[in-house]
């Protein structure tokens, strides 16, 4: 009948809308699902931020911590106070050996004219020495002179005087002074002016300087004069001694007084020189007390980034293992609920064909 008809025709229309209805649902409900699923992975990775950021900043400090302690091993520093001692002993070692070496080259000037005036004096001396002889000569000549001159009886020229009187013309000539003046000749006379059977022309020679008391005071007079003039060579180079002495003996005290100044810095300097010996001992023990120090750092520092960076991994695995959760939920979620809105929409199908038959069949 027509009321029939209309009745499964509503029906159908009803059926239709709950398959309309089932289908905006299951849209809706998924986008839902969706969206929930999001905000707990956004959540999930806001916490995580939080926390793998202050992990890393944890990481990060125990990593500028290690190498800070890795730095100073390396180059460990000394305490303070015994740096500053150690550089306080070795800038007086620098200026002792300034010091020394100020000294050293200011005594080679002064061992340069010690030495001059030393040469100077010796020049001098020997100088002095040659006066003195050729003075003693003079004196020497001048005293033979006057001892001929004075020559007794008993002398060759005092038994020619007496007995010869022309013998400064003839023996005189060839005779010299020393036998003249010896007194172991015994002379004797005999006739003849020759000698030994031999005769010589004798105006040729010339006649002995004492010949007569006239030559004789006169060679006295010019070896006189010779031996002043030889005394005052001495006396010259006596007054020239001097001054090289005084000069020379100045020179010495300049030289020896700069010595002791040499010697002094030179202790000044080794005493320096141990002092800073002794400072960079300390300094070295001081530096190895850091090194040990800071070795131990190192390692605890190396202990807390392996612990840091292990802190970092739990918490991306953690991360990772709660995302993954949450993905599978989600999964299971969704499909459990799309398998409920397939059986939904198969049931729908199936209560949809019944309708349209019955209409037909009508």
């Amino acid at each position: 009948s027509a009321d029939a008809h209309k009745d499964a025709d509503d029906a159908r229309r009803r059926v239709e809308q709950e398959r309309t209805d089932a289908l905006q649902t299951f849209g809706t409900t998924q986008t839902e699902i969706y969206e929930r699923h999001n905000a707990s992975l956004r959540e999930l990775d806001e916490e995580h931020k939080a926390e793998r950021n202050t992990v890393l900043q944890s990481v990060s400090q125990c990593r500028e911590d290690q190498a800070t302690r890795a730095a100073e091993a390396k180059n460990p520093a000394a305490d303070p106070e015994i740096q500053h001692a150690f550089d306080l002993d070795n800038e007086a070692f620098r200026e002792a050996s300034t010091r020394v070496d100020s000294v050293r080259d200011g005594l080679e000037p002064l061992a340069r004219k010690l030495r001059k005036a030393q040469e100077t004096f010796n020049d001098d001396e020997t100088m002095l020495n040659a006066s003195r002889e050729h003075l003693e000569k003079a004196q020497l000549a001048l005293g033979d002179l006057i001892e001929a001159g004075n020559a007794g009886e008993t002398t060759f020229i005092g038994f020619l005087r007496q007995h010869k009187p022309e013998w400064a013309t003839n023996i005189g000539r060839l005779l010299p002074e020393s036998i003249l003046l010896r007194t172991d000749l015994s002379p004797m006379l005999s006739n003849g002016d020759d000698l030994y059977g031999v005769s010589l022309d004798l105006d040729s020679l010339e006649s002995s300087r004492l010949a007569s008391e006239e030559s004789i005071q006169r060679e006295i007079a010019h070896l006189r004069a010779n031996v002043e003039r030889r005394a005052a060579e001495v006396a010259a180079d006596e007054k020239r001694l001097q001054a090289s002495e005084r000069q020379r003996q100045a020179a010495k005290v300049a030289c020896d007084a700069h010595t002791v100044l040499l010697t002094q810095a030179l202790a000044a300097k080794n005493t320096a020189d141990q002092r800073v010996k002794t400072s960079r001992a300390r300094l070295a023990a001081s530096r190895e007390a850091a090194r040990r120090v800071a070795e131990t750092a190192l390692s605890e520092a190396k202990s807390k980034l392996d612990q840091a960076r292990l802190t970092l991994n739990t918490v991306e695995a953690r991360h990772t293992t709660a995302r993954n959760e949450l993905d599978a939920r989600q999964r299971a979620e969704m499909q459990q609920f799309t398998t409920t809105h397939r059986d939904f929409m198969s049931q729908i199908a199936t209560r949809l064909a019944e309708l349209t038959t019955a209409l037909n069949t009508r």
